[in-house]
């Protein structure tokens, strides 16, 4: 009797997630067909913490923290999936990384606002920023890889 107790709470309670969707406007879950690459490994255990206030866990499947991504990588995540990605996709992304919990910019990419998280030293390490130029200011072009996206610099992370 117990087991089917516990069955039914269960059953209630996905069916409760399901039912609610994705597309609230309080849902910070990244969408099932697209997993996400947070640039640096340390990154994934912060992401993970972060619950949806609707579904809980914000992940098809459970996150794997890859031991290296490499800098090709973060180009590809910056300057090709991010200018496509779905709104949701953003949305979640952002929310990964509350106030403090690592150090972000903010910049815009066709029109929107990400936060592009920096690196343990401060700096957006992997990701080319100008012929000669090592450091980020604000009004400053990244290139990535072959695209160039205008940062909008926050100081409020």
């Amino acid at each position: 009797m117990a087991s089917q107790l516990k069955r039914i709470e269960y059953l209630e309670e996905v069916f409760r997630r399901s039912s609610l969707s994705r597309q609230s406007p309080n849902c910070i879950c990244f969408p099932e067909q697209q997993p996400p690459c947070f640039l640096y490994a340390p990154v994934y255990g912060i992401a993970a913490a972060v619950l949806c206030t609707i579904h809980g866990y914000r992940f098809r499947y459970p996150l794997s923290t890859p031991i290296f991504i490499p800098e090709w990588r973060r180009e590809v995540e910056v300057g090709m999936h991010w200018p496509k990605a779905a709104e949701q996709y953003r949305k979640a992304w952002n929310a990964s990384f509350p106030l403090g919990s690592w150090p972000v910019e903010e910049i815009e990419v066709k029109g929107r606002k990400w936060l592009l998280p920096r690196s343990e030293t401060g700096k957006p390490r992997g990701l080319r920023c100008g012929p000669k130029s090592s450091s980020l200011e604000a009004g400053q072009n990244l290139h990535v890889g072959r695209h160039a996206l205008t940062l909008m610099i926050s100081t409020n992370h």
